[in-house]
């Protein structure tokens, strides 16, 4: 069996178990006044606390030197001086002090690799780690010496192979390679850096007594950073070794802060995907789309068929717009995407930022309550008609006469139930426009008809305020082909909106004019007027004044009616200023054809 020697300087070790070798190994724990006795050729390894005062290190580890036994030593001192001398002493290796000696055991009666660096304690994994590959005890004496003012814990290793297994065990920030006559054998150790994952990135050097062209060229191939020729300045090795160091502090930061932009991107809900200025992508892929690093990201989403606003993404390229947004579906699934622009503290283009979020739930959700809002008013429609029904018979005095007070509180009713049914036609066409569904049926219609049509729809309303409502035709065209319906819609809401939001013994003004391929109508008033903050919204769906004016309104009317005359071919805008009043300005082309029902989205327009 064999024979272990270890001196803790402790009278018991706790972190020993011995008979968790007891199989192969006979492990004995002396004191240090014991150890010299305990040298025979039946000890085959010793381990030794080196900071052991008061003993002769060097006369024990020359007495079990002479039967072959393997010695260690280890230490909390780490500093090149302590470790230099604890070499010269004679040990075969020297680690820093762990945390459990019976890891240096592990090590030590390794078979695969009998001198392997110590990497449990953190005093060790917190440090700067150097590893020196020579075969030449001498070499590596000098090199501690060279090195000293760096504050490196160093490792060396004396066997090529050795070499080789401490690269893919333990993590460097520099390897020195001292090859006294440079061969291929050395070179191994080099190419084994470059395919090394822990040590792919470390900077490593070659040192060598008379380094030939080829044997420097083919050093600098493998990526080694120098090739010194002894003998080489100390000062100008240290500024070379201070910069390497320098390259590779930036290096590991760039790398960890990569790591972390990496794991935030991946961990990250709506996940981005982070291209070139090319688009070419330097992140992985999301969840949702299986894209790869290196990929044209719009190679992807053509191969998948997905259709994308290429000519906008184009544009967005070259122009100064630092956003673009837009939707795609894929798989049943639907996206909402937005491209940010990236630059530098220079101001040029760096990189693009494409966020890509899941709205497939969130449009289903939206869709049932459209659907309900929808079903709701629908359903609302049959009775509104027929208490509007009811309420006219009864002013018609079908059911008998009625006193003039009666007749004031039927008018009221019947007044509120038409902008009941306004809203609930509102709400409806709205549902329409965004489910696909709004179409429209140009025919030949009489212009002048609509208008009077409309006016009359609101006319309770300008007569119960008092106001004025002025028409002004000022065009030779009468019939054009529109939609009655729609446009018959759009005015009344815009007059609607108009006399709400006018003040009594006000005055509305519709006026009618002509060029040569559309007809041009604007509603105007002298009313509250809008502020110029609020102009560029007052077409979006839900936005609405009423409350700043203690009025009742959905928000819809003007969206809708800028979507009916989209619908159209036409536009719709707006000029207005607070208590001066507002004209609203729409157009409607003259060149429909009849009968040909036209399909109206949002997302078409």
């Amino acid at each position: 069996m064999k024979k272990i020697i270890l001196c803790t300087g402790k009278t018991t070790e706790e972190n020993i178990r011995p008979n968790i070798y007891s199989t192969n190994y006979d492990i004995k724990n002396v004191m240090p006044n014991r150890l010299e006795k305990e040298a025979n050729k039946n000890t085959h390894f010793a381990i030794i606390n080196a900071d052991i005062k008061n003993i002769n290190i060097t006369k024990i580890i020359n007495s079990f030197k002479k039967f072959g036994t393997k010695i260690w030593g280890y230490t909390s001192n780490t500093n090149r001086e302590n470790i230099l001398k604890l070499y010269t002493d004679g040990f075969d290796n020297v680690v820093p002090a762990p945390s459990c000696v019976a890891s240096i055991i592990d090590t030590m009666i390794n078979p695969d690799n009998t001198e392997v660096s110590l990497i449990d304690s953190e005093s060790y994994k917190n440090s700067q780690k150097a590893l020196i590959v020579s075969n030449d005890k001498l070499n590596t004496e000098l090199l501690l010496h060279t090195f000293t003012d760096f504050d490196f814990i160093y490792t060396i290793r004396t066997n090529i192979n050795d070499a080789i297994n401490e690269i893919s065990k333990d993590r460097y920030d520099l390897i020195i390679i001292d090859c006294v006559t440079p061969d291929e054998k050395i070179f191994e150790v080099a190419e084994h850096i470059s395919k090394s994952k822990l040590n792919n990135t470390t900077p490593f050097i070659f040192i060598s007594t008379t380094p030939e062209t080829q044997t420097l060229i083919k050093g600098y191939q493998l990526g080694s950073y120098l090739y010194l020729q002894k003998p080489y300045n100390t000062d100008i090795l240290h500024a070379q070794i201070s910069n390497l160091l320098k390259i590779k502090n930036l290096q590991d930061k760039l790398s960890r802060e990569n790591n972390l932009m990496e794991n935030l991107i991946k961990n990250s809900i709506n996940q981005p995907i982070i291209t070139d200025t090319n688009f070419v992508v330097l992140s992985g892929g999301t969840q949702h789309l299986p894209i790869q690093k290196n990929e044209y990201f719009f190679s992807f989403l053509n191969s998948c068929a997905i259709e994308y606003p290429e000519k906008r993404i184009h544009d967005f390229s070259r122009n100064t717009d630092k956003n673009l947004k837009f939707s795609f579906s894929y798989k049943d699934k639907f996206f909402d995407t937005s491209i940010t622009k990236v630059y530098s503290n220079t101001g040029i283009l760096e990189l693009y930022i494409i966020a890509i979020e899941d709205v497939t739930q969130k449009l289903l959700i939206e869709e049932q309550k459209e659907t309900f809002i929808a079903t709701l008013t629908h359903d609302l429609k049959s009775p509104i008609r027929a208490e509007q029904n009811i309420l006219q018979q009864l002013l018609g005095e079908k059911f008998g006469p009625l006193n003039e007070n009666q007749k004031i509180i039927l008018n009221e009713l019947i007044n509120s139930r038409e902008y009941t049914k306004r809203m609930v036609d509102n709400i409806l066409t709205r549902y329409k426009v965004t489910s696909e569904k709004f179409e429209i049926l140009p025919e030949l219609n009489s212009y002048k008809q609509t208008i009077e049509n409309a006016t009359q729809e609101i006319s309770h309303l300008i007569n119960n305020k008092s106001q004025q409502l002025v028409i002004s035709y000022n065009a030779n065209t009468d019939s054009f082909v529109f939609d009655r319906v729609e446009i018959t819609r759009t005015l009344v809401n815009l007059l609607s909106n108009a006399s709400e939001y006018t003040q009594n013994a006000g005055t509305i003004q519709i006026n009618v004019t002509e060029n040569e391929n559309k007809i041009i109508t604007t509603v105007s008033d002298n009313g509250y007027g809008i502020a110029e903050k609020d102009l560029g919204l007052i077409f979006d769906k839900n936005v609405t004044l009423a409350k700043k004016y203690r009025n009742v309104g959905s928000g819809l009317g003007l969206y809708i009616s800028k979507s009916i005359i989209n619908a159209h071919g036409g536009e719709i805008s707006v000029e207005s200023k607070l208590n001066k009043g507002s004209t609203f300005t729409f157009s409607l082309p003259k060149t429909l054809k009849a009968s040909k029902l036209l399909a109206y989205t949002e997302t078409k327009q």
